[in-house]
């Protein structure tokens, strides 16, 4: 919330200076101690504290974007801290936030309820720049909705990373932390898709990031002048941040949409690997493997399919399988012979409440349930 100290009393952002401001613009907002804290955007600098921005973190264009606080000074201080930390953009509003920083094609990337980004993050602060929020502020304009109050400056670098938030368990940033093997073998292992990044900095190779001492901070990451690498953002009283966005209805299951609390599916599909976990044929005359697939989920569903020789498994249910949002679904794959039936794999999965294309691809296979949402109709 964007506050001013006047005398102990807390006013909005108003327009008023301390003891003759307007009455607050609006003093049902968000309680004075919300800030969001994100890595900071490009192009960031000091001139930027106080600016107004939108609800995608984006400088309100012209003279718009002019500052809330023209009679405010900014207030430095030395540090030198070196901070290792994990970070996760699991929302909207911390996922715009950090978009421009982690090249997420821009402040509106769409959020994704099934993934989320993780981020492995080194910093070195030299000096924090803090705007004096006392002398008052002008009118925000109707368009803005954050300003920052806080940047820290010095070098960082950070391994960001794109995962499904069904793998992000209590173990995983502990895993990323240690995963002294690089970014390739750490994405490979998590079926996760990183990107390494550096502010204000160079590094000698993808293993620079998980230094811990601070001396190999300074061999490894030292290269200019302090720059920019993070950002504190207060939130306007009164104004709708990225999250607060009301979902549109008619439309449940997509994202932007309401949730969908239930599905009807009616397909699955099934690409197979053309050999098995060992590399070996399916079969031993090299033909596609007998596929039977047997799906279980809660209220006591069991069906079975028909047997498919093929690599490409195409099953039409005999009728249409209602589903819960959350409901944990498992799919086990046979590969039936005359004399033996070798298991193939087993897929589980927890049904997402917003679905792409209303297709539910179990996360780490090829196979896909696909349907319709019913609930809201």
């Amino acid at each position: 919330m964007a506050v001013l100290a006047c005398g102990g009393t807390l006013v909005g952002l108003s327009g008023g200076a301390c003891g003759g401001g307007k009455t607050p613009a609006d003093p049902g907002g968000v309680p004075p101690s919300s800030i969001l804290v994100a890595a900071a955007p490009e192009g960031f600098s000091e001139y930027h504290l106080g600016a107004p921005y939108d609800a995608n973190f984006e400088l309100l264009p012209g003279k718009a974007g002019r500052t809330l606080f023209p009679k405010a000074a900014v207030h430095r201080s030395a540090q030198n801290r070196l901070n290792t930390e994990i970070v996760q953009a699991d929302d909207a509003e911390h996922l715009a936030a950090h978009a421009s920083a982690w090249h997420l094609g821009g402040a509106h990337v769409s959020f994704d309820h099934d993934k989320t980004y993780v981020s492995r993050r080194l910093v070195q602060v030299a000096h924090v720049a803090e705007l004096d929020e006392t002398r008052g502020a002008r009118g925000a304009p109707d368009e803005a909705v954050y300003y920052p109050s806080k940047v820290y400056l010095g070098w960082s670098y950070e391994v960001v990373c794109e995962v499904n938030k069904s793998s992000v368990g209590a173990d995983f940033g502990a895993r990323l932390l240690v995963a002294e093997a690089g970014i390739d073998a750490f994405s490979r292992e998590n079926d996760a898709n990183c990107h390494s990044l550096g502010m204000g900095v160079a590094f000698d190779s993808d293993r620079a990031v998980f230094a811990t001492k601070l001396e190999d901070v300074d061999a490894r990451f030292h290269a200019a002048a302090p720059v920019p690498v993070r950002v504190e953002w207060r939130r306007i009283p009164g104004r709708r941040g990225k999250s607060d966005a009301a979902p549109r209805a008619g439309c449940a299951g997509t994202l932007g949409c309401e949730r969908c609390e239930a599905w009807e599916f009616i397909h699955v599909a099934w690409t197979i690997p053309k050999r098995d976990r060992t590399g070996a044929s399916w079969d031993v005359d090299e033909s596609p493997p007998d596929v039977q697939l047997r799906l279980s989920a809660p209220g006591g569903i069991s069906l079975s399919s028909p047997e498919f020789e093929t690599y490409a498994l195409d099953w039409m249910l005999d009728a249409p399988l209602r589903l819960e949002a959350g409901a944990k679904v498992a799919l086990v794959a046979t590969d039936r012979d005359l004399t033996a039936h070798d298991p193939m794999t087993t897929i589980q999965g927890e049904l997402p409440a917003f679905l792409p294309d209303s297709t539910w691809q179990l996360a780490g296979s090829q196979m896909a349930l696909r349907g319709r949402c019913v609930a809201p109709e």
